[in-house]
Order: C-alpha cells, then structure tokens, then sequence
C-alpha cells in the first residue's frame, strides 16, 4: 500500500471512530426480525447477481415479514448510474478519504431503523463508514477488527450472499 493510500484511510478510520464515539447513546434494545418494523439494507451492488438476491431478500422481508424496508447500494464504478432498481451510490461519491457523500447516502441515514443488514460477507470499509453512522437499534454485519460498527457480526467469509443472507435469518429468529 502506498503511503497516500495510507494516509487516506488514517483520515477514514479517524472519522469513522469519531462518528461511532456520536452515535454510541443511541438506545439499544432486544429484536428479532419479527419485532423489528423497520429494516435497512446495505449492500455492495457491484455484481449483478448480488444486486438480484438482496432485491429478493428486500421482497421477502417486505412481502412475507411485513417489514418497512430501506435500501442502499454501493457500486464500484467511478460514474453514477442511475438505471439501478435501488438507491445507490458509487466511487464518484466518496471525498479523497473514502467517506461516501450524496443524495442517496443522506436519505438512507435520515431515518431510523430498528434493524441495520450490512449484507457483506467480507469486511467492506465503505459500507462500514455508511453503517457507522446509521441510527438503528440493532446492526448486524460481517466480522471486522477495524472498528466496532456491528452489534451482532457473522464470520463467516467463504459464503455466497444467499448463504449469508442465510446466516443471517437464522440469526435473528
């Protein structure tokens, strides 16, 4: 790694530790995905076929568990595409130390949420900076040392989204 690179992600981790210092008195309490009305969902919506199974998890949750969901998607690209079926942002959004700015990133962390899903099955820095940040009761996520961001966290990096996703529900019953 070279030393700019370095150095931006000094400034990023000093950031998210800040932003998590913020956000620590937001209350806490016991859920499950049957308690929980409201959901959000960040993703890495980069491959296609991860875009179709967090769009069908986000039916799912909606149409069997009745739950009021949010999505946001980040997409490894450097231009905005707005042909996507979901709120998304991408490297275009972010300033020089990775922190992710925009339109879609502020209205996915103006509400709420009583359940956060980060579903990542790997570590995903940018969408551990979007999640630090968000309001929720209750964050679940992949395993990371970096930063405590997640309540509950599934280490568990081999796996498929729809295993993850899996992993996840099993999880939270």
């Amino acid at each position: 790694m070279g030393a700019l690179q370095n150095i931006r992600l000094g400034f990023r981790r000093r950031a998210l530790l800040r932003i998590l210092g913020d956000v620590a008195g937001i209350s806490k309490k016991r859920l499950n995905l049957d308690t929980a009305s409201t959901v959000g969902l960040l993703f890495d919506g980069t491959n296609p076929e991860v875009q179709q199974a967090v769009l069908d998890y986000n039916d799912t949750l909606r149409i069997q568990y009745k739950k009021k969901v949010q999505m946001l998607g980040f997409v490894d690209i450097d231009r905005e595409d707005t042909s996507l079926p979901f709120p998304s942002f991408s490297r275009k959004q972010m300033d020089w130390a990775l922190r992710p700015t925009g339109k879609a990133v502020e209205q996915f962390l103006q509400p709420s949420y009583d359940l956060l899903i980060v579903l990542s099955p790997l570590p995903h820095p940018v969408l551990e900076f979007v999640a630090a940040q968000v309001k929720a009761h209750l964050k679940v996520g992949p395993f990371s040392d970096d930063a405590p961001v997640f309540d509950v966290m599934i280490d568990h990096p081999n796996a498929s989204i729809p295993q993850f996703i899996r992993e996840i529900a099993t999880l939270l019953k």
